[in-house]
């Protein structure tokens, strides 16, 4: 028998632990922190905010349940992950670029999905998203416009061919999905009878001297970027047109901006990458538009330096109680479990045990479901035949987790930082002691003295240790304060599970 079945589950409650891998049940596990309410409807109303948390913390999955609050009140939402194409720094036209062609490539889907939502706009208003469409719109494959549509509507069907052509899309489009053709700006005004011939009047005031028409969509690209005023017009007509179809208001979420991957996990980058759109207080101030940046909690300083005004813009920050972590825990067991209600400490022996992991995974809701996963793998190795987590199992589940925990994609790089984060926790694990001094270093690695308090310095910027207040005067000592890091210390484990040249 699966082990699931025997600890009473209707299948693996462990297996997933991303909130883009749980959209299917997300709202059924998902705990609501104290700011969500007042939060949403900050974001109805048209306030601009910043959302900061740790990795795991639950940036993704707050704005999946936001996106589905507010779509059930009506507003037009989209999420941004991807930044591929944006340079790393001085992008701030790039940036509204981005925000334009993903408000319309939803909003087109949207369109087709309720085609009678044209009707609300009069001829000129049908002019200027005719124009929008034929200017920004970025032509996409059958396969994107399949996903979009899958996304937007929150369902996956199983024979989307046949559901388009019986009741969604009109004929234009739905011979290119059917023959595998791009969705191309032509084919969408010609699907939503949009005017072909066009008053270019819309664009009279901000760059005259252009015949937008007759330029290719290459030029008109490199025109607008040229054109910051120009694309801030052009998102505030967009987001008004999505408002006179019947929303509320618009929301955009720029999520996993730090995730980026040409960033390098690197604060400096982050910072360069972020700063010049975030500064634009105006454009946060749009009366028909909300958008909402998540980002690491270590940035933040960084960006209060470069001058972002959070005074302004009220910053939320996402901290759960090792309360609050049990009912996260707790729900989801729920929704996996054959009898309900299944409490958590069914898992183990003792309560103290499951107090014991919630404390390893640092408050943080994925850190402990990857925890509990790296258990239940090790346990189905070693007895499948069992009603609950073994200790031996639970022991050996925490070493593996520790070892070979994923530091890299937690620990942005430190400005001026020369050592990576594996390097600096290798070198706390072989001082092997929680409190410790630098002369342990230097007996250690036989640095001297300078470097040995160079490293503390490193360590202290990662946050990994802090300094013992309760030692005064003499040699400063120094606690470590990563739970997984004091864990392989006590295990006398010197080494992480890492596969790289380290120190």
């Amino acid at each position: 028998m699966e082990l699931y079945k025997r600890l009473k589950f209707n299948e693996n409650p462990f297996s997933r632990f991303s909130a883009e891998e749980e959209t299917d049940y997300l709202s059924e596990i998902y705990i609501q922190p104290r700011y969500f309410n007042t939060l949403a409807v900050d974001l109805m109303n048209g306030r601009s905010r910043f959302v900061f948390g740790d990795r795991g913390s639950g940036k993704s999955a707050l704005i999946l349940e936001l996106k589905r609050e507010l779509e059930d009140k009506k507003v037009f939402t989209v999420i941004i992950q991807n930044y591929d194409d944006i340079p790393l720094k001085n992008n701030s036209e790039h940036m509204l670029l981005l925000i334009i062609r993903n408000l319309l490539k939803q909003f087109i889907i949207v369109l087709a999905k309720n085609p009678f939502l044209i009707k609300k706009l009069n001829t000129y208003e049908k002019e200027k998203l005719a124009l929008l469409i034929r200017d920004f719109y970025k032509s996409i494959s059958r396969r994107e416009y399949e996903d979009s549509y899958n996304r937007v509507t929150k369902y996956k069907t199983k024979n989307f061919l046949k559901n388009i052509c019986n009741c969604i899309l009109n004929k234009p489009i739905n011979i290119a999905i059917s023959c595998g053709i791009e969705v191309t700006s032509d084919l969408i005004c010609k699907s939503f009878n949009l005017p072909k011939d066009i008053n270019t009047n819309f664009y009279k005031n901000y760059i005259p001297e252009l015949k937008l028409e007759e330029l290719s969509q290459e030029e008109k690209q490199r025109q607008f970027l040229k054109n910051y005023k120009l694309l801030k017009d052009t998102l505030q007509e967009l987001t008004s047109i999505i408002k006179k179809v019947g929303f509320n208001n618009t929301v955009v979420f720029m999520d996993r901006i730090d995730e980026f991957k040409a960033l390098g996990g690197k604060i400096n980058k982050i910072v360069d990458f972020t700063v010049e759109i975030l500064k634009d207080t105006d454009l946060l101030y749009f009366e028909d538009l909300s958008i909402v940046f998540s980002i690491w909690s270590d940035i933040r300083r960084k960006l209060n330096g470069q001058g972002i005004r959070y005074d302004k813009f009220k910053p939320i920050d996402i901290t759960w109680t090792s309360q609050n972590i049990i009912n996260i825990l707790q729900k989801r067991l729920n929704y996996f479990a054959m009898n309900k209600p299944y409490s958590s400490d069914n898992l183990v022996e003792e309560k103290k045990e499951l107090d014991a992991l919630i404390e390893l995974s640092n408050n943080s809701p994925r850190d402990l479901i990857r925890l509990f996963s790296t258990i239940y793998d090790e346990q189905s190795i070693e007895n499948t035949d069992v009603e609950r987590f073994q200790d031996n199992t639970i022991y050996n589940g925490k070493i593996k987790f520790c070892r070979d925990y994923d530091f890299y994609s937690v620990f942005p790089s430190k400005v001026g930082t020369k050592e990576d984060i594996v390097s600096i926790v290798n070198k706390i694990l072989k001082v092997g002691k929680v409190f410790f001094k630098s002369t342990n270093l230097v007996t250690e690695f036989k640095f001297s003295t300078q470097s040995a308090n160079s490293y503390i310095k490193i360590m202290k910027d990662y946050g990994l240790i802090v300094d013992n207040e309760q030692v005064a005067g003499g040699t400063k000592e120094y606690i470590v304060t990563d739970p997984k890091i004091k864990f392989l210390i006590e295990n006398n484990i010197k080494s992480l599970n890492i596969n790289k040249n380290v120190l």
